[in-house]
């Protein structure tokens, strides 16, 4: 049993170890549209920054283009589902092509050196993204053996990462991804907003924080009132405490 089959066991239910092929996603590399026979066409690129950073595209990752090869352009134009990583960095965070950025009805295409996952369905696309930024998951690819190649600096040999489309193709995946996925993008949608505003709250919590140890100057350190919030503060820290301790692994303990 490969350590990712075990993986699915252990974290998909009853979930079965799927290929590619059998979840219908189809994988290939994108490729340059500033050709020879270039003709003036307006059409949105996507950089590899956009790619390969954190937070969801957005139209203001799209760098609009007034000229290419027609053939290589229609071939190239990214639809709703795909899913893109970037080949030439470390793997961190896989990207979903949304109807908000097709929107503006010109074509759109990934820079060249970028994966393409070709789902057919925004649901799949999404619980594709969130299976692959899975730690287990981003280690797998990584780490595989042909993930990075010698690349000469000066006088020197240094590892550089290409993570080719192979790669990706080998990765097996639970048969939940051909399943109605409505409920779990529905409830993940709910999830990532919490996140968003805990992140909002650790901000927060850190000019309230300032605010307090300020007051405890300006009214007298030494004075036993100056520190009525106290206790507040140690209440706090056990519920963040035991928020953190059902996050931990077997491994952390």
């Amino acid at each position: 049993m490969s350590s990712i089959t075990k993986y699915i066991n252990d974290n998909y239910s009853s979930a079965k170890a799927i290929t590619l092929d059998q979840a219908s996603i189809e994988i290939k590399k994108s490729a340059q549209v500033r050709l020879k026979n270039e003709k003036p066409k307006e059409y949105f690129e996507i950089g590899t920054q956009a790619i390969s950073s954190e937070g969801d595209l957005t139209k203001d990752d799209l760098k609009k283009c007034d000229k290419a090869n027609i053939g290589s352009l229609n071939n190239q134009m990214l639809k709703v589902g795909d899913v893109l990583i970037t080949m030439r960095a470390k793997f961190k965070h896989a990207k979903v092509v949304t109807p908000e950025l097709l929107s503006d009805e010109l074509p759109v295409v990934a820079i060249k050196g970028q994966i393409i996952l070709r789902t057919g369905d925004i649901k799949k696309a999404e619980f594709l993204k969130f299976y692959l930024e899975r730690e287990k998951i981003r280690d797998y690819i990584n780490s595989h053996e042909e993930a990075k190649v010698k690349v000469k600096v000066g006088k020197d040999y240094k590892d550089k990462y290409n993570i080719e489309p192979k790669i990706i193709q080998s990765i097996l995946l639970p048969d939940t991804i051909n399943s109605d996925l409505s409920l779990f993008i529905e409830n993940s949608l709910i999830i990532k907003s919490v996140v968003t505003k805990g992140n909002e709250f650790a901000h927060r919590l850190e000019l309230l924080s300032n605010k307090h140890r300020e007051k405890f100057c300006k009214k007298d350190i030494q004075n036993t009132d100056t520190y009525s919030d106290i206790k507040l503060w140690e209440e706090l820290r056990d519920e963040l405490e035991e928020m953190i301790k059902e996050t931990k692994t077997e491994e952390e303990e």
